[in-house]
């Protein structure tokens, strides 16, 4: 899960953040939260990312809370949006563009995590995810997150947007728990994410984050197939 908070206190950037992934922690949950004291910084990053959350503040130095949520709303995304804000005179202006929650400051840290949890759940009912059991323990990772999973040695190595997770299974038991179509063998024992793919080359397979994958000559053109097929769909 990939969440946003758009604050221009550093201080209060830090400590919402520090709060969201203690609570990531706490319920072994995938988590990555960036930070963003400028709007224009945040939407730079949107056009690249594919955030689950937004934790904004109102008052905001380039462009207000509310007005960059009417932006977002324009393009029909439907990211839960959590307005942080010292006044609570923006609360009807927050419901226009649908905010799921509205915290004043000072924010307590039971709050937030209260209103993580109530759409953690929301967001877990419409995404597929997998339970992965690993040494340190068992961790809800969206499939979304997962970019490719490879077997060596009997265990199976998923490698996410935030991390890798070693699991002792098969790539076959791997590929059971996965949803369909979403997820195509690049190489002998190597699964891509398709949406995590930026170019297919001969030999070779770029994927988000500078993170690479084998391709052999005999999957090449199922998995260029396929890649452009997803593209398509997605445009």
């Amino acid at each position: 899960m990939k969440i946003a908070v758009c604050e221009d206190n550093q201080a209060e950037a830090d400590w919402l953040k520090k709060v969201i992934e203690k609570w990531a922690a706490d319920n072994r949950m995938d988590v990555q939260v960036s930070c963003y004291s400028e709007t224009g910084q945040f939407l730079f990053a949107y056009e690249e990312s594919c955030f689950d959350m937004l934790f904004l503040d109102v008052q905001m130095p380039e462009e207000d809370g509310i007005s960059l949520a009417r932006r977002l709303r324009k393009k029909n995304d439907s990211i839960p949006i959590v307005f942080v804000t010292g006044m609570d005179e923006y609360i009807s202006e927050g419901y226009e563009v649908e905010a799921v929650h509205y915290l004043v400051k000072p924010v307590k840290e039971e709050k937030v995590k209260e209103c993580l949890e109530r759409i953690a759940k929301k967001l877990a009912a419409g995404m597929p995810y997998v339970v992965l059991g690993t040494e340190d323990g068992v961790y809800k990772v969206l499939q979304k997150d997962i970019v490719k999973i490879e077997v060596f040695a009997r265990q199976c190595f998923y490698t996410t947007t935030n991390g890798q997770y070693a699991v002792v299974q098969s790539l076959k038991q791997a590929q059971e728990g996965l949803e369909a179509g979403c997820f195509k063998e690049c190489y002998r024992g190597v699964l891509v994410n398709l949406c995590h793919i930026e170019a297919v080359e001969h030999n070779r397979v770029l994927l988000t984050g500078g993170i690479e994958a084998p391709v052999s000559r005999r999957l090449y053109g199922k998995l260029n197939e396929a890649f452009i097929g997803y593209v398509r769909k997605t445009l």
